[in-house]
This record gives structure tokens, sequence and C-alpha cells, in this order.
């Protein structure tokens, strides 16, 4: 036992650790992990438990100039313990490096146990010797798994600043593939393996695949050349590397007054432990929210992914509050099993912006209500903000002066400066706007393929405006706003306190940049979008149904900000809705004489709505 602690204190945290802080992969769906008894040991005991292992090693004698010696690993104070110790001095054999003067330490299951499919984790403490602290399987016919050999502190004063940092693992093969390379992994540590304590994993998931863990954490994989498919045994120990072999480097020997210091040469093991995946062969009934948004953005239909556990089939509820009245709810019906169920919830009307929100997700039998429900989960206090809206669609544009209907163009004639013109239809007055996100743009002139810029970088009133033949630098970005009822203002991304001016409203002069002032005449810009008829177009061919069926249906709002009515429509009647380029943005099938289709996410701008791919209509967007 661990010394100072009581008896019933240990029992209560080896129960507690192992059922909290366990440290395996997560595991598939309808599998769990659990405990092989044989493999495990949490070393509490007065001693060595002799049914599962081995004080030494039966089938080697160890690496020389080091030799096992039975009882060098036992267990004291809690731990399992491998000290390394002087057998003679160095000096006095012929060969330090062939001849045995070090006795190490072996821990080795009993049994050939240890197999593919199970997870392996260790948690010890290196020595703090120039020699392995190793965690490792062998004894099979033609294969070896190496988890960790750790050197805790090379002799070889170089290596100080690597090895006792690295988290080496390797693969040997031996028998019928003898001859082939040895097949290895590493990982640099953020501590040293003798500081403190750490879990080391393998997961030998399959036998073409290892992955090992540091503290719960993926670290490496390996995969074997051969297929790893016999049963090995586990083994702690301790070696001497006298020079590089085996996949360890030239560590040096380590040294007589580290070997005779107990604070240096012993390797402390805390516990070990192994599971094997298990199938769930019961499931009580569970339901959570996969993510919990507590802001939502204002929409009629909101979307929930719900984790479930079912033991039979199940209803799964989601239902939607306003200050905790119901507005609305949706059922879902999932087999026996556990998974990801998503719901969708339609609302009868767009939620007002605003806090007092919440929403609640229960699990019930068959045809119930929710009276039986079984399990639930909540999410309170939850917000509705406003959607994000894109005030310019990707597209090409005119940019007019609202103040002196002047359009903006820029041209080598004027050393491609962006300067106020009367319109024309000359493709240097035509502007493509490329969305950034957050409203921000790239502005490109096409005629001369150069974006709009602040000329140098500058920040200041009355810096000019240009254009630059690219756009990666903050001041040839420009974020765009409402500036009253369809005009907007142009702001520089590098100086968002300026914005894009017609200074003094002056005709065909260079534009500037000024402190941006809503409400400033000469700061406010029509973007008004060029559109190009595809004469191949169905939506173009059938233009002229714009007057012929004038008469078959009514649109109300017109204009329209949020919603467009349609009325005198007959039940299956198929609507969609195209911009001027002819793209379709939406498609419905009518279900009643009268339809209300939201618009909420389209730019503003004009739009042509076709009644079952005949009758086309415009109708304007706010």
């Amino acid at each position: 036992m661990k010394k100072g602690t009581p008896n019933y204190l240990i029992i209560f945290c080896v129960l507690l650790y192992t059922s909290v802080f366990t440290q395996t992969p997560p595991a598939p769906s309808n599998k769990k992990w659990e405990r092989v008894e044989i493999l495990s040991d949490e070393f509490e005991q007065e001693s060595l438990d002799e049914k599962k292992w081995d004080d030494y090693h039966p089938q080697w004698v160890g690496r020389q100039p080091s030799a096992f010696k039975k009882g060098n690993a036992y267990v004291e104070d809690g731990y399992l313990k491998l000290k390394s110790t002087l057998k003679k001095h160095p000096s006095t054999v012929n060969n330090p490096l062939k001849d045995v003067w070090v006795n190490s330490a072996a821990c080795v299951s009993k049994g050939w146990d240890a197999k593919p499919g199970y997870y392996y984790e260790a948690n010890f403490k290196a020595s703090s010797l120039s020699m392995t602290s190793s965690f490792w399987f062998r004894v099979g016919k033609f294969s070896e798994i190496d988890v960790i050999e750790h050197i805790g502190n090379p002799s070889i004063e170089k290596r100080q600043k690597d090895l006792p940092f690295k988290y080496g693992a390797n693969t040997h093969y031996y028998g019928k593939h003898k001859g082939l390379d040895n097949k290895k992994a590493s990982w640099t540590m953020p501590t040293r393996g003798r500081d403190d304590f750490h879990t080391y994993g393998l997961w030998w998931k399959n036998k073409n695949e290892l992955i090992f863990y540091y503290d719960g954490k993926e670290v490496m994989k390996i995969k074997p050349r051969v297929p790893f498919d016999e049963k090995l045994k586990m083994i702690f120990d301790t070696e001497v590397f006298p020079f590089a072999q085996a996949g360890i480097p030239s560590i040096g020997l380590p040294k007589v007054k580290n070997l005779n210091d107990p604070t240096k040469n012993t390797m402390l093991v805390d516990w070990v432990r192994v599971y094997e995946l298990k199938d769930v062969s019961t499931f009580t009934d569970e339901v959570s929210f996969n993510t919990k948004p507590v802001s939502l953005t204002q929409n009629k239909k909101y979307t929930f992914n719900v984790n479930y556990k079912a033991s039979t089939d199940r209803e799964i509820v989601v239902g939607f509050y306003k200050d905790n009245k119901f507005v609305a709810s949706k059922v879902e019906k999932v087999t026996k099993g556990s998974g990801l169920k998503t719901v969708n919830v339609e609302l009868p009307e767009l939620p007002v912006v605003g806090n007092g929100y919440n929403y609640k997700l229960h699990i019930r039998p068959l045809n119930t209500t929710w009276r039986e429900a079984i399990d639930n989960d909540e999410v309170n206090n939850v917000t509705i903000v406003t959607p994000f809206k894109q005030l310019v669609s990707n597209g090409t544009y005119f940019i007019t002066s609202g103040l002196n209907k002047q359009r903006l163009l820029a041209r080598a004639l004027e050393s491609h400066s962006a300067r106020m013109h009367n319109p024309a239809s000359f493709d240097d007055q035509k502007w493509i706007f490329k969305h950034l996100g957050n409203n921000t743009y790239t502005i490109n002139n096409k005629g001369t393929k150069r974006f709009l810029e602040v000329s140098n970088k500058k920040c200041v009133n009355g810096a000019n405006v240009t254009t630059w033949k690219s756009a990666s630098d903050s001041h040839q970005k420009w974020k765009i706003v409402e500036n009253g009822n369809g005009v907007y203002g142009l702001k520089p991304l590098h100086c968002k306190n300026l914005g894009l001016d017609v200074s003094d409203g002056a005709i065909d002069a260079n534009v500037q940049i000024w402190n941006y002032k809503t409400g400033n005449d000469h700061q406010k810009w029509k973007i008004t979008e060029i559109v190009t008829v595809n004469k191949k177009s169905s939506v173009t061919n059938n233009f002229k149904s714009l007057v012929k069926n004038e008469e078959r249906v009514s649109f109300f709002p017109n204009p329209s900000k949020d919603v467009l009515f349609v009325s005198k429509l007959k039940i299956g009647d198929q609507i969609s809705i195209y911009n001027l380029q002819g793209q379709e943005l939406k498609r419905i099938k009518t279900t009643d004489v009268k339809e209300g289709i939201a618009i909420d996410n389209l730019s503003k701008g004009m739009y042509l709505i076709q009644i079952n791919n005949n009758s086309i209509y415009k109708f304007i967007k706010n």
C-alpha cells in the first residue's frame, strides 16, 4: 500500500480512479470497454501476485552486461518496483560491454494472454539510469511489440537533450519473418519520463494496426510489416544497452553511483490496466442535445441533433418555447440502439429577436405523451438574434454616386485612378464584387482587371483612391454598409472610420476617402447589378409570359421584405424563383391556393417568379 494512506481510502480511490479516470479510446457504437483482470493490477497488495506475474523472465536472462535477477521486481508501497543494482564493479570484469556486472529487473505475465483487440495502459515513472524502463510484449513465435523503451538518464551527456523526452515505440520480427527490418515510431514528450508518472497506452486494434497513447491522447501509429495475430506475454523490464542495438541508440553504460542510489535506480509502476471491447447488451433510454447553442439566428425552422440510446423503439420529441410557453414541437421515431438523430422543428411564425427562449427534449414510449417521458434535456436562456444579411451578392455592378448620378470608373487614361464619369456601357465602368465574409468585398474593375484600393495604404482625409493588380491587403478590401434606402457606404478595411467620397460633389474628378458619416450625400453610392440576358435560358425564353399571363395569380406585398404571398394558385402548382441571370434559387410545390414564400435570405433587388415552368412575373426584394 502507498505509505500514509488508510486502507479504506485506498479502496475508495482505486474504485474511483478505475471508473472515472480510465483513459481508454472511445468505444465503437454498441460496444463498451471491460477490464481484463488477468492482465490488470493496481499493485496494492503486500507482494507480487504470483498467479499473474513472474518476478524474472522465464525465457530470457537479459541483455549483457546486465542480467535479470529474481527478486529485483517486487511490490512495495503500492508500486511494482523494478530495481537495477550493482552486481560487481565494472573495473573487476574483463569486458564491461559484455561481462555481466549489472543486476536488472523483469516482471512478466504468467500466461500468453495479450492479443489483438485489447487496450493496454500502464502508469509508471522511469528510473534515472542510463538503462531502459520498458513496457513491451513478446515470447511468441515471430513478433514483438515495444510500447515504450525509455532512457531515463543517458550517461552520454549530449543525449540528455532528447532521449529523456523520447517516447519510442517499435516492432520486431523473428522466426518465419526473420530478416524484416524493425518498424518504429517516436514522439517527443513535454516532460522527462523520469520526473513524474505518465500513462503509456497501446490499442492493439487489430492484427494490422497498433495505436499508441500518452496520458490518454493518441500520439502515433504503427502498421506492422506482417499481421501480428499471435498471443504474447506482457513484460516490464530494465536493460543495459552497451551500444546501439535493437532500435536503441548509443546511450552509455549506467553510472555506478546511480546504481547504488535508491532514488535513481528504480522504475516505479503505479498500475497496469487492460481492457477488451464487449457488446453492450442492454440500453438505458437516454437523450441529450449534441450541441447546446444559447444564441440562435432568427428563422422559422431550427435543426437539432440529438444523441440517444433506446432500449426499444421510442419517440424523441423536441419542443421550442418562449417564456416557458409552448411554441412548436416535432416528434421523431427511433429504433432500438443508439445514435444521432436530426430533428427539425418548424415554427408557426418568425420568432421575435430577443431573450426568453428555451428548447426541450425528451424520449418516451411510442404513442404516449410528455407525461411518460423517460429521460430529458433542456437548454434555457436562449437568445434569438438577427440573421446576417449579405448586402451585395457576388456579381458585376455599376457604382453610381447618389449625389451627381455619375459612375465610378478606372482606366489607363487617368493612370488607373478611380474617377467619376458620365454613364456609359464600357467595361471600365463595371465592377466585379466578391464577398469575403461579413459584408467585406474585393472590387475588381472588369475592364482593367485591377482592384479598387486606397493609394499607398494611406488612412487620412483626402487620400486618393486608385486601382492595383491584386487585392491581398486590407487597403484593397472594402466594407459595405447601408447608408439610406437602397444606397450604401464603402469603407476601406484598413481604416473603417473613413469612407469612399465624391469630394465636394465634384464632376469628373478623382474619388477620395474622408471621415465617414451616415447621411453624407457625398458618401452615398448606388450599387446596381448588371444583368446579362442568356437567350438560351428557359426563363428568358418565356419572358413574354409576363404580360400574357399577368392575370393568372396575385402577389403581395410587392416590394416585399421577408415573406411574399402568392394567391389564386391551384394545389400542386410548382413555384420557382430566379435571379436575373436565370439561376433558380427556390422551388416549392403548393399545398393551398395561397402560399407564403420566405425570401428573407435573398439579397435586395429584382427577381423573377415562375408558375409551372410557364408564367413569369417580376417582384422586388427590399
